[in-house]
């Protein structure tokens, strides 16, 4: 695998984890001065899951731009 495929594959998982988790945070009510820690951990749930959906693409033979239907 090519070091720009994978940094591209790496930059991609934490952009969506990050987007997923902000997402999350902000559609629970999330107080900067209250954290609660069921909150962090759903919004960390939810990353992991929207996660999830790139390793699925890294093996599928079939997407391109990174994983194994890389060129």
């Amino acid at each position: 695998m090519d070091f720009d495929r994978l940094l591209a594959a790496l930059y991609t998982v934490v952009l969506v984890f990050g987007a997923t988790f902000a997402t999350q945070m902000l559609a629970t009510g999330f107080d900067v001065f209250n954290i609660d820690m069921s909150a962090v951990q759903a919004a960390t749930n939810s990353g992991l899951a929207a996660v999830l959906a790139l390793f699925v693409n890294y093996v599928n033979p079939k997407v391109t731009r990174y994983g194994i239907g890389a060129e």
